[in-house]
């Protein structure tokens, strides 16, 4: 059995050794930064192994405090990720989101890129279990990384969970500023269906604000991106608009089944599935994305003047150039 009192009072001398190790004075003007970082971290070790998480959290963040001192970039982020995952523990989440970003700013001084990010990541999700709009900042930070260091390195990961948690918060404007990011990472690492999948993304969420102009020249745009118009992503998110700008819910309710959705994150998905046309009618037959006009059939018949001009062969018949 542990004897918790006297761990305590050790792990206490330790704490204040390490501190007065580091302090400068009159006569040490340079003082052991490291040896006081070690002696830091040796008491946070203690106050862990007694579940005092955030004395534990507080060690850590001052040994992290000496090892960038002397310059040990790698320790003192390793210190600063270790007193970040001691106050998680204690539900202090803001003073562990404070010590992720002090740490992954020291593996990057460290030339640890992909760390840096790989922390971001896993702390972001981590973060978003208890306060999803709180693990916003780290994921921005890590996709930050990937710009700066022009790299996709755990790109997908991030932007999934990044998505994730700002679908369970439903900042719908947000998404819209990281899926932009996203396909322009995608683009240049290759990774065609992550940015494929954003783009469809995309058109939904300005779909569901009803700015199907938006929505519109969000496809528009994108139509260059090599092969993105043979691919599903781009055939339903054409008749996805079209069904609004024809007004036509029976159609949008029919596109809506489509079982590659579903493929989509849950957020987007339940996102989809409540898009509605309030007062569209069935009458209007659902037509491709397209800047040319629908091709009539050869023995085209005449059509009641309150009918459309189409029917539902003419519907299949697009649907198949498309694929």
């Amino acid at each position: 059995m542990l004897n918790t009192e006297a761990i305590a009072k050790d792990a206490k001398k330790l704490l204040e050794s390490g501190l007065k190790t580091g302090k400068k004075s009159f006569f040490k003007k340079n003082p052991d930064y490291f040896d006081a970082g070690r002696q830091c971290e040796q008491a946070a070790v203690k106050f862990r192994t007694i579940k005092a998480y955030s004395d534990a959290g507080a060690a850590y963040a001052q040994a992290g405090d000496f090892y960038a001192e002397a310059e040990q970039h790698n320790n003192a982020g390793k210190a600063y990720e270790s007193g970040a995952q001691q106050y998680y523990a204690d539900d202090k989440v803001d003073q562990s989101i404070a010590l992720y970003q002090k740490a992954q700013y020291q593996y990057r001084l460290s030339g640890s890129h992909e760390t840096a990010a790989t922390l971001l990541t896993s702390a972001g999700r981590q973060i978003a279990e208890k306060d999803p709009a709180k693990s916003f900042e780290l994921f921005d930070l890590a996709v930050q990384i990937f710009e700066d260091e022009n790299s996709s390195m755990m790109a997908d990961d991030t932007f999934q969970h990044y998505i994730n948690a700002l679908g369970k918060e439903k900042n719908w404007t947000k998404m819209l500023e990281v899926l932009e990011l996203r396909i322009k990472i995608s683009t240049k690492a290759k990774k065609n269906d992550a940015r494929n999948k954003s783009i469809l993304t995309m058109v939904i969420i300005h779909l569901s604000q009803n700015a199907v102009n938006e929505a519109n020249d969000c496809l528009a745009r994108n139509m260059e991106q090599p092969g993105f118009d043979q691919t599903q992503d781009w055939m339903l998110s054409a008749q996805l608009i079209s069904a609004y700008q024809m007004e036509n819910d029976e159609s949008l309710q029919a596109v809506k089944k489509e079982q590659y959705f579903t493929f989509l994150p849950a957020s987007v998905y339940g996102l989809l599935r409540s898009l509605t046309i309030v007062g569209g009618g069935g009458g209007a037959t659902l037509q491709s994305f397209t800047n040319q006009q629908p091709k009539k059939q050869e023995d085209e018949r005449p059509m009641p003047s309150s009918q459309p001009a189409g029917d539902d062969n003419d519907d299949e018949d697009e649907d198949e150039d498309i694929l």
